[in-house]
Parts: C-alpha cells; structure tokens; sequence
C-alpha cells in the first residue's frame, strides 16, 4: 500500500474501514493496478480475461467478460436481466458485497438503484482473443 507492505492488522484495519464505509473500495483499485505491474514485471502475465464462474447462470457459448482496469475478480451473470442468454451487447458490472461483479444488461432496471460507486466497466471478448 503506498509502496509499502501492509501487515497483518494494517490490512485488517484497512478491511474494517472499507466494511464500515470509511473507506471507499474503489479508491484501492489504483494500488492493485500498481501491484499488478509490479507483479507483471517480476514474471510473465498470465491471461487477462475472466470466464463466468461455477454457479453463475448458464449459456452455452461460454462468454468471457474483461472488467476495466484488467481486474481477475470473479464474475456472475445477473439473473434478473440474464445478459448472456438474452444476446445483450451493451453490459454494466456492478461489485456486490460477495466481492465478485455482477454483468446486468446495460438498459436493466436495476441498475437505477445501484450506488454508482460500485460500478465498473465490463465489455464482451471473443473467446480466443
């Protein structure tokens, strides 16, 4: 964090901030990107792509979804507007509480009352790209 190494109660601390909203998640995403290019230079990248996860809803194509910045979280299909059924071409995640995003179709209504906070920006590749 900040160029430093975190111990156990800092990162603790830092968790127990972020849970009761003194802290906000998305303010860390810059410091995994920086640990990440530190990690990129230490070994060879590891694909960047992230593939529906066990329990999220089915398709048979088997879409993958890459999240903004190049983030490894694990990813769900929403239920609700089932963007991987439905052909959806334009998709919004969203962080829930699980620590995984949720793909919703862009034009989903329930995307109204989700904190813009915990938005990302998701998009379709083709598998094998």
């Amino acid at each position: 964090f900040d160029g430093k190494k975190l111990s156990f109660p800092d990162r603790e601390e830092l968790l127990i901030k972020i849970g009761q909203g003194a802290q906000n998640a998305a303010s860390m995403f810059i410091h995994l990107d920086l640990l990440k290019e530190r990690i990129n230079r230490e070994k060879p990248a590891a694909p960047e792509l992230i593939s529906k996860t066990a329990g999220a809803t089915a398709m048979p194509r088997n879409p993958t979804v890459q999240i903004e910045g190049d983030m490894r979280m694990p990813v769900m299909f929403a239920k609700c507007c089932k963007p991987n059924e439905n052909g959806s071409k334009e998709i919004a995640g969203v962080i829930v509480r699980g620590g995984e995003v949720r793909v919703h179709d862009a034009n989903c209504s329930m995307l109204k009352n989700v904190n813009p906070e915990r938005r990302l920006k998701v998009w379709w590749v083709e598998k094998g790209k």
